[in-house]
Order: structure tokens, then C-alpha cells, then sequence
């Protein structure tokens, strides 16, 4: 592929065949795209049992809905059947159209856009907060507009049109008056199409290889450790085998976990050593790399080898076995292995579904659950001795290495998707 040298909107990067193809055609968004009705019924109106009419959440398209939408790969709500679907004639979603979601926190998801590639036979709405826009006559050919929508020239168009404080919105008519540049031949859309779509399955099978491997983790867990009020697990390493019932602790105990209350002031807190429940990330994910100031008072020192546990929002499951000193946020508890415990094994127990809903079935508080202290520290801890510890925590390791380096390759092939989209668009569209 090379660059081609005409005048006007054209990419970076074509392939061969349309090296001599001329500039990209432009148009208003509003001259390629009628937009028609949507529906406005809140979660509280939608269900995920039964009913005949699907509907689309703008909350879904921010949560992750696959820009090429397929509804039968998809985890769609239904409306409840005795609501009435607006002009039914003209809102349900045929393929080829696109929904974008209106509104948002956050200006960098805000008119976030699928195409509809197909329905799978049911009928399907745009729900609330979503716009519905649909060809005027056929210029893109099916699965080139996701792509397009998503490219940086259009997501650019529509973040700079976006109004609101709290909230960012993006209206109709601010939408109309955004310029896509997409090539006339439509080989050359089928093209781009082909090739990013080969990418996205890419992607998707490797996101599949890494759910598999976090399961088969979360069942190995299952199985080398007791079941909570037994004392021998189903599965031990054969040198262990006859080596007796584990002892039962609590995670407050003496010699399992001190949990720390020692202060450290902000000058001798480097930066990049401040965790907040801000930045420990979701899903046992480790530490962002975005460094959080600390705060001007104090905060709670940790060294490494502490676990640290976000105790807002439990359910994130935000647990972090520090790799360096520092400080921590009053909110996130500060857990410090004893003599009796392998810290290791330790991380595992602790970054585990068991504890996450030990600590939830003890918070207090419904929009932000924050755990009780005294109920965390009342967690089981089923205790081998420290040579089987170490046999089980190097092997669970093993398998978060694994699965870090699932995550890596993924992350790479996400880097790779958002460069080459940069190259097969326009930045512009003139």
C-alpha cells in the first residue's frame, strides 16, 4: 500500500488497487443519513428474560456493544411487552443503520456509534439517549460505516460539537453538520471493512483465549483450596498428599495479616507511590501507569509486600500486592502478611472470589458499599504449612503470568487496530 499524492481527504495508507483512486468523496453527515424515531424507557422498563421487541441502552454502547452489531452475539434487554414502540413502522433498526449513543460523562465516549449489521431476525429499537440515523439512499456498503464513525477524523467532529457540563450531549442537527469522507468505489469500503473486521475477530479470539484462562484459574482456585468449613482441598500436589488436614485461621489473626494504620507524610511519598481506590484498577488489573498526586495531608504507609484492598465499591474487586513503598488513600486498607503466611499465597486468597463476597456479604451502604473492617478481618484463611503454601501460590503465579501476557498481547493488537485505522481514514475530512 502507499500514499496517494491527489489533492483532498484521502488516506495515509491504500491499498495497491486504489493507489490512482482520487480523493475521498465528502458529504454532511445530514446528506447521507435521515434519522428516525427512537424510544426513551429506562433500565427499569427492560429485561433480560423475555419479550418481542429488543432495545438498545446508550449505557450498552458506552459498556461495549461490538461497533459491527450483530444482535445474536449480543446481550440485548428486551422492552417489557405491554410498552408500545412508537411509529413501529419507522423505529425499528434495519441493517445498515446506525445508533449512536447521545450522551455521556465523559467526553471521549460521547457519540460513541454501531452499525447495524444484522437483527437476527427480531425487531430491535434504539433506546434511550440514543439517536437512529439510516441511509437516505445506499453510499456505504454494510460494516464500512462502525468503522467509519469510529475513525479519529469523525470521533473528533462530533467531541467537538458535544455541549454540556455534567453531562456531554450531541443533538440531531449538531450530527448533521458533521463531514464524512468515505471512498465512492465501493470495493475500496469493502476493502478497509475486510481488513479491520478480520482484526476485530482477531482481537475477539484472543479476549476469548484470556476468559478461558481466567476460568480455568477461578476453578483450579476452587479445587487447591478447602471449601469454606472443610479443611482438605479436593485437589494437592502428590508430595502432599498425605500431609493431613490444613489448620483454619482468620485473616485478623495473630501472624496472618496486621492491617496498617502508620502515617507517611507527602514528601516522602515519590511520585507514582500514591494508591487511591482511584487508581488500583478493577479486576485484580494491578496499578494504573497514570501517577495520582498524593494528597496534601498524610496518608497510610505501605512497603512493599503489603496487600493493598480498595474497601469502596468491594465488588471492583481492586486488590494490589505493592511492588514499592508508599502511601495509600484512608479508603484503601493496608494489609501486611505475618510470619504464618506466605505472601503469595496470601495475594491469591485475597484476589479471589471468595473474599470479594466475604467482604461484600459485610458492607454497609447501598450506591457505594464501603467493608466493615471487623467482618474482613473475620475471613477464613485455610493454613497448610509453608512449603505447600509456596507450592500452591508458584503455581497459581504461573498461571497469572499467563494470563498477564494475554492481556499484553491483546493490548498490543488494540494499539495496533487504532494505528492502522489512522492510516485507512482521513484525519480530516476539509
Amino acid at each position: 500500500m502507499k500514499s496517494t499524492e491527489a489533492k483532498g481527504p484521502a488516506p495515509r495508507l491504500r491499498f495497491p488497487e486504489f493507489h490512482d483512486a482520487g480523493p475521498w468523496e465528502v458529504k454532511r453527515l445530514g446528506d447521507v443519513y435521515r434519522f428516525k424515531p427512537t424510544n426513551s424507557w429506562p433500565r427499569d422498563r427492560l429485561n433480560y428474560e423475555a419479550g418481542s421487541v429488543r432495545n438498545i441502552h446508550y449505557g450498552d454502547i458506552h459498556k461495549g456493544l461490538n461497533s459491527t452489531f450483530r444482535l445474536g452475539e449480543e446481550a440485548v434487554p428486551f422492552l417489557h411487552d405491554e410498552l408500545a414502540v412508537k411509529r413501529a413502522e419507522d423505529a425499528y433498526c434495519e441493517p445498515g443503520d446506525i445508533v449512536f449513543a447521545d450522551a455521556s460523562e465523559d467526553i471521549v465516549d460521547v457519540g460513541r456509534a454501531i452499525e447495524i449489521i444484522d437483527t437476527d431476525g427480531e425487531k430491535l429499537v434504539a433506546g434511550l439517549h440514543t439517536i437512529l440515523a439510516r441511509q437516505i439512499e445506499r453510499r456505504l456498503i454494510s460494516g464500512f460505516g462502525a468503522y467509519l464513525f469510529a475513525s479519529s477524523g469523525i470521533r473528533t467532529q462530533i467531541q467537538e460539537r458535544a455541549q454540556g457540563a455534567k453531562v456531554l450531549g450531541i443533538s440531531k442537527s449538531q450530527l448533521a453538520e458533521v463531514k464524512l469522507a468515505y471512498p465512492k468505489d465501493e470495493r475500496e469500503q469493502q476493502k478497509i471493512a475486510d481488513c479491520l473486521s478480520s482484526l476485530d475477530e482477531l482481537i475477539r479470539a484472543e479476549g476469548e483465549r484470556l476468559a478461558a484462562l481466567k476460568d480455568y484459574k477461578t476453578a483450579l482456585m476452587q479445587r487447591l483450596f478447602p471449601a469454606p468449613g472443610e479443611t482438605i482441598p479436593r485437589l494437592r500436589f502428590s508430595e502432599f498428599r498425605d500431609a493431613g488436614a490444613w489448620k483454619a485461621a482468620r485473616l485478623g489473626d495473630k501472624g496472618i495479616v496486621q492491617f496498617i494504620r502508620e502515617r507517611v507524610g507527602r514528601e516522602h511519598i515519590p511520585l507514582g507511590h500514591y494508591v487511591s481506590t482511584v487508581n488500583l484498577l478493577p479486576d485484580f488489573g494491578g496499578l494504573s501507569a497514570t501517577p495520582e498526586p498524593p494528597p496534601l495531608a498524610s496518608a497510610v504507609a505501605y512497603r512493599e509486600g503489603d496487600i493493598l484492598v480498595s474497601n469502596i465499591r468491594p465488588y471492583l474487586r481492586k486488590v494490589w500486592i505493592a511492588d514499592r513503598i508508599g502511601g495509600a488513600s484512608n479508603d484503601v486498607l493496608v494489609a501486611r502478611p505475618g510470619d504464618s503466611i506466605v505472601r503469595t499465597f496470601l495475594g491469591h486468597l485475597l484476589m479471589s472470589d471468595r473474599f470479594i463476597a466475604h467482604v461484600m456479604d459485610g458492607a454497609k451502604g447501598v450506591k457505594m458499599p464501603r467493608g466493615d473492617l471487623d467482618h474482613i478481618r473475620d475471613f477464613e484463611i485455610p493454613c497448610p504449612t509453608k512449603l505447600e503454601q509456596q507450592k500452591i501460590a508458584g503455581c497459581l503465579t504461573s498461571l497469572d503470568e499467563l494470563i498477564r501476557a494475554q492481556n499484553k498481547k491483546i493490548k498490543a493488537l488494540k494499539a495496533h487496530k487504532r494505528g492502522l485505522m489512522q492510516q485507512l481514514f482521513p484525519q480530516e475530512a476539509g
